[in-house]
């Protein structure tokens, strides 16, 4: 299998648990500019909470490496919080609580419908939701939910998807998908770039160079040209 051959060249980082596929999602809302971390769509067909909490957390630091200040976590059902009980409600509320027990701070709640964990106002309804506002790290229960929300969005054009991006490796690496056109290619590549830098920067716990910024206002031009 592709992946595992390549698991042989670029192993996981020491503190990475899994290996999830993130795909940074991007769309305009009103004047402004939505990103949001969709996982897992290279994953299993069913995720166990150990799996969807590592996508959580790897999805959480793709944001940040990417400015963001405040990721906001839901883990993504057809109900929120489940009238009734189901065992896939059951995994998503085990691995909401890994995320809670292995990021003090860092928001996170579910099982959450998906019009809940976008919009503020709908979460008002739920006085005990933990999210604060609109997630940007959206995890769903498998691969198959991933998928078709991914593709629900970006094949009627309302958003443009980079990735998937193996951001727990020790290189990070994007994929292309079947059929990217130069745009696709380009835009994977700077954001690949950003990662990598980003990594590289962590683990030598130096400061940003002049490359790694301009990289970084790159991806965030790019969207908002891409949304203009």
């Amino acid at each position: 299998e592709p992946l595992e051959q390549l698991l042989d060249v670029l192993p996981l980082r020491s503190e990475v648990r899994g290996r999830p596929g993130l795909h940074l999602v991007a769309w305009k809302q009103g004047e402004a500019l939505r990103r949001v971390v969709f996982a897992d769509a290279l994953g299993a067909h069913e995720a166990t909470s150990e799996e969807l909490a590592e996508a959580a957390l790897q999805g959480a630091a793709l944001l940040r490496s990417l400015g963001e200040e405040q990721p906001r976590v839901a883990f993504v059902a057809d109900v929120s919080y489940g009238a009734g009980r189901h065992p896939s409600l059951e995994r998503l509320e085990r691995a909401r609580d890994l995320v809670r027990v292995r990021e003090e701070g860092l928001a996170a709640d579910g099982p959450l419908a998906a019009d809940v964990a976008l919009d503020p106002a709908l979460q008002a309804r739920y006085p005990g939701c933990a999210l604060g506002g609109a997630a940007n790290v959206l995890v769903f229960p498998g691969r198959v939910a991933a998928r078709a929300a991914l593709d629900l969005l970006t094949h009627t054009g309302q958003a443009e998807a980079i990735g998937p991006l193996l951001w727990g490796l020790r290189h990070p690496v994007g994929f292309a998908e079947r059929g990217a056109g130069v745009d696709d290619l380009t835009h994977l590549g700077l954001v690949t770039t950003a990662l990598a830098i980003q990594v590289d920067r962590a683990e030598r716990k130096s400061d940003p160079s002049p490359l790694s910024e301009a990289l970084e206002e790159a991806v965030s031009a790019f969207l908002e040209a891409e949304h203009a």
